[in-house]
């Protein structure tokens, strides 16, 4: 003869754990933390935090490749990146730090690979979320511009050894009209 076996059920009474934990703090927190939007108000800042999508990467996997185009900015808010550039590590990031905000803001490819050493936690900004932000903020543009400058010189100065740098040095001023093009505000 034939038999059946009942079926079975396995009751869980333990709450889910949940996939992405809230980490708008920890969102709030890189933020806040960045000079770029310290010239936001409150609720700018909270509209910049509420419009981040979490990503995830596995030790290995690049977050944003040399090269590549960026619409984006990244916080680190748990784990290690890998900054590569030709294919040398030249820096890590840990929790708080941010990348991505060159290619972001002037719209040219990606200057490095960053790739991570640890399962990575990041919190991605994106160029429409910025955009919005400058049509309410007239400061936010400026610091950018600023920021920009500096960024620039600062690579430089680490990458004197390298391949010569095609941006050459540029004002704050050159930035941002640079910004204003590129986002459509000029």
């Amino acid at each position: 003869g034939w038999s059946f076996p009942f079926p079975h059920r396995q009751m869980v009474t333990a709450p889910l754990k949940e996939s992405f934990p809230n980490l708008r703090d920890e969102i709030l927190a890189g933020v806040r933390q960045s000079h770029l939007f310290d010239v936001l108000t409150a609720d700018e800042v909270a509209h910049l935090v509420d419009s981040a999508k979490l990503c995830t990467f596995a030790p290995g996997e690049a977050a944003v490749r040399q090269g590549d185009a960026g619409s984006s900015l990244f916080f680190v808010l748990r784990g290690e990146m890998s900054v590569e550039v030709n294919g040398n590590e030249v820096a890590r990031l840990g929790q708080g730090r941010m990348f991505g905000e060159m290619s972001l803001l002037t719209g040219e490819p990606r200057k490095a690979t960053v790739r991570a050493c640890t399962e990575v936690i990041l919190a991605e900004l994106s160029k429409s979320a910025i955009a919005e932000l400058m049509d309410s903020n007239d400061k936010l543009l400026e610091r950018l511009g600023e920021a920009l400058s500096r960024h620039t010189a600062s690579n430089q100065q680490q990458q004197e050894q390298q391949v010569e740098s095609d941006a050459g040095e540029r004002s704050p001023v050159d930035y941002l009209k640079r910004l204003r093009d590129f986002f459509g505000k000029g």
